[in-house]
Parts: C-alpha cells; sequence; structure tokens
C-alpha cells in the first residue's frame, strides 16, 4: 500500500474515467439510434448488448452470479494483501472475511451507483437549496444570535456525579441569558436535527475508557461543544427551528433536570487545550508533498468541458474561439483556481472530513442500525399486498378507482425524480451556460449526460471501473488481479438478458 496522490487521483484520473465512460456511452448510443424511441429499460438492455458484443461489458454486469463471483474474486485478492499470510492460512477467516467484504461492504457501497439514488440525491440538494433561499432573509437576524459554553462544572446531585456545561445565550435583540446542559442533552438535540436534511455535524466523540469526569475529557468536550454550538447558529433553516431554541430555552422541560446540585469544580473553557485541537492545526498546515501539485490542475477540467459539450467536434471557427477562450482562462485564473482546488483538496485528509464521509456512508447504508434492504421502511406490507388510497373526503378508497401496489408507488416516485432532473438540466438550465455554447449543442450534450446517468448499466459500469482506479491507486499490487478479471471473464459466466 503506497499513499494516494489525491491531487492526481481527483482532477486527472477520474475525470478522465469519466470521459472515457461518456464517451463509450455516446459510441454505443450512434448505434442504436436507428431504433426507434427506446425506454430507459429498453435502453440499457440495448447498450448491454452491444457492449458485450464489443467484449466491453463488465463482467460483472453479465448477471447477478457474475456479479458476486467478480466481487469474490476482488476481495480475495484485497485480503492477500492487507492481511498476514498465517490468518489467511485458516480457511474459515478468510472466506468469512471475504463474503463480509463482498456482500456487506463493497456490493451495498457499488449498488449506490443507480439512477434511482442519484435523481434522490440531486432533489436533496434542490430542496436544500430552496430552504437555503428562503431563509435568505432570516439567515441574517439568526446569525445575530450567538452561544458561547462558558466552561463546566463537575456537579453532585445525591449520589450522583456528571458534569454540567453552562452556555450563555444572546438573542437578536441583545438579551441575555444563561443555562446548563448536560452532554445527554446536547445528544438528544443530535438525535432530534438528524431528521433535517442539511444537518450534518457531529458531537464530540464519547470515551469509552474513561468514566466522562476525567478533566481532559471535559475539557474537551468545552472546546468541541462549543464549536458544535457555533456552526449549528449559521444553519438559517435549523437556528430557528423549535428544536434548538427549546434545547436553549430557560425554561424547556425537555432538558431540565434536578437544581439540587452542588458543584465539586469548576473548569474554564480557557484552559481546555486539547490533543485534538492541536492534531487539526497540524493537519491544516500540512502541505502535499511538491512532486503532488504540478502546474495548471485546470487543464483536466477544462478537458472536461471539451468532452461533456463535444468541443472538438464543432467548425473551425468554434474550435479556434474556445481554445482562445481556454488560454485566457489560464494565464488569467489558472493559478488561482489552483490555490482554490488545492485547498478544497486539502480538506479531504482532515480526520473530521473523513469521519464525516464514513458517518455518512453509514448512514444510508445501515440507517437505525439496520442494513437497508432490511429497514422496515424498506419493507413489503404482510396483511395485504396492495397500497389503496383514501379519497379526499376521508372515505375508503371504492372498486372503481385504480389501486397501485407499493413497487408501482416507487416507481411513479422515480419518474417524477427522473422528470426533475431532466428540467433542471435542460429545460431549466442556466441561460448563461446555454449561451455560451448554444441551444441545440447545449441541449444535445446535456441530454447525452442525462440519459448517461439515467443508465444502470452505465453507472454500474463506471462505479465498478471507479472501484479498481481507487483499490489500484492504494494498492498497485493488485494489477494482476484486475488483469486476471478482464483476461478470462469467460470464466464468470455469458450475458443474460
Amino acid at each position: 500500500m503506497r499513499n494516494i496522490n489525491l491531487i492526481d487521483l481527483l482532477t486527472r484520473d477520474i475525470i478522465r474515467l469519466f470521459c472515457t465512460h461518456l464517451e463509450l456511452f455516446r459510441a454505443c448510443q450512434m448505434k442504436i439510434m436507428k431504433q426507434q424511441s427506446l425506454t430507459i429499460a429498453q435502453r440499457d438492455s440495448e447498450l448491454k448488448a452491444v457492449l458485450y458484443a464489443e467484449n466491453k461489458l463488465h463482467p460483472a454486469l453479465f448477471s447477478a452470479g457474475a456479479e458476486y463471483k467478480v466481487l469474490q474474486h476482488l476481495m480475495d485478492g484485497f485480503i492477500s494483501f492487507t492481511f498476514r499470510p498465517e490468518d489467511l492460512q485458516c480457511s474459515l477467516f478468510r472466506y468469512i472475511v471475504r463474503e463480509i467484504l463482498a456482500c456487506a461492504v463493497i456490493r451495498p457501497v457499488v449498488n449506490l451507483a443507480n439512477p434511482r439514488f442519484i435523481n434522490e440525491r440531486i432533489e436533496n440538494v434542490v430542496i436544500s437549496a430552496s430552504k437555503n433561499n428562503k431563509g435568505a432573509n432570516t439567515e441574517q437576524v439568526n446569525s445575530q444570535s450567538k452561544c458561547e459554553v462558558l466552561g463546566a462544572n463537575i456537579v453532585k446531585s445525591g449520589s450522583t456525579t456528571f458534569a454540567v456545561y453552562p452556555i450563555s445565550v444572546t438573542d437578536v435583540n441583545n438579551v441575555s441569558w444563561s443555562i446548563k446542559r448536560r452532554f445527554r442533552h446536547f445528544e438528544e438535540l443530535h438525535r432530534r436535527l438528524k431528521e433535517y436534511p442539511e444537518y450534518n455535524l457531529h458531537l464530540p466523540p464519547k470515551h469509552f475508557l474513561s468514566t466522562g469526569l476525567d478533566v481532559d475529557v471535559i475539557q474537551e468536550r468545552c472546546k468541541l461543544l462549543d464549536i458544535y454550538l457555533k456552526r449549528l447558529m449559521q444553519f438559517p433553516t435549523m437556528s430557528g427551528c423549535i428544536e434548538v431554541w427549546d434545547f436553549l430555552s430557560v425554561d424547556s422541560q425537555t432538558y431540565s433536570f434536578s437544581n439540587s446540585i452542588s458543584i465539586i469544580e469548576t473548569l474554564s473553557v480557557n484552559s481546555a487545550t486539547t490533543v485534538r485541537e492541536k492534531s487539526t492545526d497540524v493537519d491544516d498546515g500540512d502541505e502535499f508533498p511538491s512532486e503532488w501539485v504540478p502546474p495548471n490542475l485546470s487543464i483536466p477540467i477544462l478537458d472536461l468541458v471539451d468532452v461533456v459539450f463535444q468541443l472538438q467536434d464543432g467548425g473551425w471557427v468554434r474550435r479556434k474561439a474556445f481554445w482562445v477562450a481556454k488560454q485566457v482562462l489560464q494565464l488569467g485564473m489558472s493559478d488561482a483556481f489552483d490555490d482554490w482546488l488545492i485547498a478544497k483538496i486539502q480538506l479531504l485528509r482532515r480526520g473530521s472530513i473523513v469521519a464525516s464521509g464514513i458517518k455518512r456512508l453509514e448512514q444510508i447504508l445501515w440507517p437505525d442500525g439496520i442494513f437497508i434492504t432490511k429497514h422496515p421502511k424498506r419493507q413489503q406490507p404482510t396483511p395485504s399486498p396492495r397500497v389503496a388510497h383514501d379519497s379526499p373526503n376521508g372515505q375508503p378508497s371504492t372498486g372503481d378507482e385504480k389501486i397501485l401496489t407499493r413497487e408501482e408507488l416507487q416507481e411513479q416516485e422515480a419518474q417524477r425524480r427522473s422528470k426533475l432532473v431532466y428540467e433542471l438540466m435542460i429545460d431549466k438550465a442556466p441561460v448563461a451556460v446555454v449561451s455560451l455554447f448554444g441551444r441545440k449543442q447545449y441541449d444535445q450534450c446535456a441530454k447525452d449526460v442525462y440519459y448517461f446517468i439515467q443508465s444502470s448499466v452505465c453507472l454500474k459500469q463506471f462505479s465498478l471501473d471507479l472501484l479498481e482506479l481507487l483499490l489500484l491507486s492504494a494498492f498497485p499490487e493488485m494489477d494482476f488481479v484486475f488483469q486476471q478479471l478482464h483476461d478470462e471473464k469467460q470464466k464468470f459466466g455469458v450475458l443474460e438478458q
């Protein structure tokens, strides 16, 4: 295993991989364009047949069984480089690890690359952006509300000893008051705010090897809880919600505890210098190795624009005009863009960002600690296989009304999201972008990208090649594993329509 060059990976390798797959999709689409208008499902079937005939279809897409065999093959190679040889001599251990990685980790992650999930994420982004715009008028007011953790008190109530965090609150009218909250109160607030799509904050981690009354732990929490509240108040939609203001209220019944407490020790927040913050400072100042930072990072991104909008296929005047525009952009703002891009990639190396990404993936795949396909919200109702809608006046529906199954309702929802994405990309595209490339050119290229992300075959093939890219970036020794996969496709079966 070696260090991954994040700059090359994100600004060059992944972009090139996407461009390759988009061009492959366009080439295959040209071969099925002669047929009559196809549904997305029919288009996927034809794409898969064309790719298979040209020996360009990933063997994992041959069938469900082939996908399972491919993941087994990859995880066999992976664990041979990540576990000690003496551990792998136990066949039972090897098979259990392989099955867990293949079926419970890699397969669910790869399966996230499907049109329904992509469309749902896009819709959530649009809804969040809409809420932010609606809350723009209140954002300035909310930003004036301030919260500050003043320190911590170790207190005793009866036979129980715990830590209490005094908090100073100042509202928009400059009225101030103080409240006291336990760490479990912050956990309750955190649990309630998870209902908001834009909520992405995290509480300080629990220390399982300590009692929670260690001075170092409490001082660390003082600092991190103060940061948590300040970041929370920056959210325009949540800083004014009932959950937050109930937490900040003096008269809150949800977050109250006995007043008959005696203070044992008082800790000041100013003394809470934690190892975690020091390590964050080191991360922020840690620079990329010089060999990781090539000149002109913007070139691959500009090449992506070329591929997406097919600028190289236009007339001579169009090609020259865009070539001049690219040169002007590189000369005028490439350094500023490179610095901005490096700063953003630098954030990906921070432990908090990595942990946030892993936590988000866990919430998607294992909501409430239950695997996504086993979650109650995903289950079919057992008593009645069909879902009936009540009439507008509250009476049960009659036999003349159409009754939809759960699958049909989910399909309708998927079609609605698909139409929303189409409108965003084509019908309601930014006028400035459309005028830059021309309506006809923009529509044609935007539809290519739209049908690409609506194709489960294209997304699955892209995700599998992306998995290969990531594994080879971290474990170059796995090259022979992937080489064997592509050279011996026949052992994984044949295409099943």
